[in-house]
């Protein structure tokens, strides 16, 4: 029996279904009370003068749950893309046409699903100084069929610059023609300024030690030529006094040690 709707309901129901009849899904309650998910397929028709419905039911439980699972690994799949800022994209070389994820979107500073998620839109994006690294990197890929992997820049529509880290691969038909690029694309703005910031301390650090080691240079050599000069007046010095005291110097000698005392 039908378990979403009241006997009042049904029978509306099934009088709506004779005049007209349609392809609906419901859930059914089995004789051991268990809830299924069926599809009904209702015609209704007249014979003898008399309304009937034909109508046939199918179990679709199994189709239900494993379209509850796709579900929810996209909602996974779109809270892990968010968390981690990637995009995932799709291109048909055929006709151009591209498919974003909702991540992809907000990546750019659009509303997931607008109308402006094109192959055109998104080279307009790309900064104008990274644009033909990116087509060169496309078109390598078409030509060779290899998955690259490459970093740029683009412009969000408020303006802000985000660096981006890309990678995509080819598919072709069975005639070897390509005919669709896939890939992903991830914000990565946040670690290249980390890089930035640890590239600029590193080198404050390093100029750091080379001015002390300048500094350290500049003392020893001062320091290596005031004890030369000091050295140079005190060995006279000391020369003299332990002549004088040896007592071996005549008076005038004497004298004149102790003027240059």
């Amino acid at each position: 029996w039908d378990a979403q709707w009241s006997p009042a309901q049904l029978h509306k129901l099934i009088v709506s279904l004779i005049k007209s009849g349609r392809i609906f899904e419901t859930k059914h309650r089995r004789r051991d009370g268990t809830m299924i998910d069926v599809e009904i397929n209702a015609v209704g028709v007249e014979m003898d003068g008399e309304p009937i419905l034909f109508a046939s039911a199918r179990d679709i439980s199994d189709r239900k749950r494993a379209e509850a699972e796709i579900s929810h690994s996209q909602e996974r799949m779109k809270r892990a893309q968010s968390l981690a800022r990637v995009g995932d994209w799709e291109r048909d070389l055929i006709t151009n046409e591209i498919i974003w994820s909702d991540e992809m979107f907000r990546l750019m500073g659009l509303t997931p699903g607008d109308s402006q998620g094109t192959y055109k839109n998104f080279l307009e994006h790309v900064h104008p100084d990274d644009r033909h690294k990116v087509l060169s990197l496309t078109a390598s890929a078409q030509r060779e069929g290899k998955p690259y992997s490459a970093e740029y820049r683009w412009i969000r529509d408020d303006g802000i610059t985000l660096e981006i880290n890309a990678t995509a691969d080819l598919t072709r038909d069975k005639a070897g023609k390509p005919i669709r690029l896939i890939g992903t694309a991830q914000d990565i703005t946040e670690r290249k300024e980390f890089e930035a910031a640890r590239a600029s301390v590193l080198m404050r650090e390093k100029e750091a030690r080379a001015a002390a080691e300048k500094a350290n240079l500049v003392k020893d050599e001062f320091l290596s030529t005031l004890s030369h000069e000091l050295r140079t007046p005190l060995t006279t010095v000391l020369t003299w006094v332990q002549l004088i005291r040896s007592g071996k110097l005549s008076a005038e000698k004497t004298k004149h040690g102790m003027e240059v005392l």
